[in-house]
């Protein structure tokens, strides 16, 4: 998973998102509450001060993309929203087609007038956001198969594992071929073959069958 530059935060904030969401009509009322408080991220207090040492911005540059951290959480949670509706939560290929396409659109969003070191402090504020939504759809994901499918506690933490490491390596897919939307596509749809032989390895045969019917896919195995 990608590097980790915010360790805390205020719940304030992400209460101000919600608010400020809701003046533009956005309903995200289904969003958990607990993916607000455990996800806290905006630039503000402590992520301040590690943001502009990390990049060395002034107090000037921070100031100007401050509003940028807002809008880039705001697209992350109404992502996040899209696939945790009610009580059927979605890991899948369509989660990250979605974060390829919203990749590139945050990288024709982003404002060539900054400087670099302001656009890479973007950047990774980003990817640190999609990492937490990923982490907290995978997290959402397993429990609803561990309730609908009757696992076994070894069998949820199996299925955590092979999710987790797909993340990652199809974020590093993501981050290093960007923007070949070929290779990234390529790259992976063979992490997910894998991630898939090693689901039915620890799936029996009717737990597997159960599985695709949720996903609603045709599985890429034999």
């Amino acid at each position: 998973m990608t590097d980790r530059i915010f360790t805390s935060g205020s719940v304030t904030f992400f209460r101000s998102i919600l608010f400020r969401m809701t003046l533009v009509g956005v309903t995200i009322a289904f969003v958990p509450q607990a993916f607000y408080l455990q996800n806290p991220r905006s630039g503000d207090g402590s992520e301040g001060s590690e943001i502009r040492k990390r990049f060395r911005l002034t107090s000037n540059e921070y100031a100007r993309i401050k509003p940028i951290f807002l809008s880039e959480s705001e697209d992350i949670v109404r992502l996040y929203a899209r696939f945790s509706q009610g009580d059927r939560p979605e890991y899948s290929t369509q989660v990250w087609r979605e974060l390829l396409i919203r990749r590139i659109e945050f990288e024709a969003r982003l404002d060539r007038n900054l400087s670099l070191r302001q656009r890479s402090a973007i950047r990774k504020y980003r990817v640190n956001m999609e990492g937490e939504m990923v982490q907290r759809l995978i997290r959402d994901f397993v429990s609803f198969l561990g309730d609908v499918l009757e696992l076994e506690e070894w069998e949820m933490d199996a299925l955590d594992g092979l999710f987790v490491k797909e993340s990652r390596q199809k974020f590093s897919a993501l981050n290093y071929r960007f923007p070949n939307r070929q290779r990234i596509n390529d790259a992976m749809e063979g992490i997910s073959r894998i991630t898939e032989r090693d689901v039915r390895k620890l799936l029996t045969d009717d737990r597997w069958n159960d599985y695709c019917s949720i996903l609603e896919f045709h599985p890429l195995i034999a």
